[in-house]
């Protein structure tokens, strides 16, 4: 029997402390909310400055990564089917 069993034997009897008590723990007692004011929201909405996400820009990197690797399986297929073809046909020649 190795340590790692005789440790889940000997922790069986014992009930396990839930994650949220572990954390307590570890981190101590859970801190009340502190929302901040409308002109702290207004401040830090200014400081990071508008918010774009260039969807078509993503999509077509995305588009274009994915076509790229299409094209190369496409060549490697033409590859192996074009070895394959020539193989069957040298051996039928001979």
């Amino acid at each position: 029997m190795n340590e790692w069993e005789q440790a889940e034997k000997e922790s069986s009897g014992r009930v396990q402390p839930g994650v949220e008590e572990r954390l307590a723990a570890y981190y101590g007692p859970h801190l009340p909310e502190q929302p901040l004011s409308s002109t702290s929201w207004e401040r830090l909405r200014s400081r990071l400055g508008p918010q774009h996400a260039p969807k078509r820009r993503r999509i077509w990197r995305h588009h274009a990564r994915s076509s790229c690797i299409l094209s190369v399986v496409i060549d490697a297929v033409f590859v192996q089917c074009t070895y394959t073809c020539a193989l069957c046909a040298r051996l039928r020649v001979r």
